[in-house]
């Protein structure tokens, strides 16, 4: 099977299929040559529990290494570094919500001439600012 010579991409198509194709004969090669049997009797390493009829190519998991266990290791720290980040947003956000509320409640208490709204408006204002200013030193951290 050859590419159409006219094909913009024909070089790059074959080069790569080819290259998939050898790669797959080595793969197969060096399973033949694993699973035959060697001077003392035994069979290699691949072909475990495997007769020359049902011989199926056996594909091992991932061992895992020190290094992925420090690169595991340094992905966590790095997420818990953000974790500041995010808290300084919501603190913000937060607390200018509480601040607008509180205000808007105090406001409406004064205009309005309803006194029994300030013991809700001031603690919810007082709370906004100080969450506000909260989150505002921790996103400067």
């Amino acid at each position: 099977m050859s590419a159409r010579p006219d094909h913009p991409l024909a070089s790059s198509a074959s080069w790569e299929l080819e290259e998939d194709l050898r790669h797959i004969g080595r793969m197969a090669a060096a399973h033949r040559t694993a699973s035959q049997p060697t001077a003392a009797g035994a069979e290699g390493p691949a072909a475990s529990a495997t007769t020359e009829s049902t011989a199926t190519l056996r594909i091992d998991p991932p061992v895992a290494t020190r290094e992925a266990a420090e690169d595991a290791t340094n992905d966590a720290l790095d997420d818990a570094a953000e974790l500041p980040a995010w808290s300084a947003a919501a603190a913000t956000w937060l607390g200018l919500t509480a601040l607008s509320c509180g205000g808007l409640l105090a406001g409406w208490s004064l205009w309005a001439g309803r006194p029994e709204l300030m013991p809700v408006a001031l603690p919810g204002a007082v709370a906004g600012l100080v969450g506000l200013a909260l989150g505002q030193l921790a996103a400067r951290r």
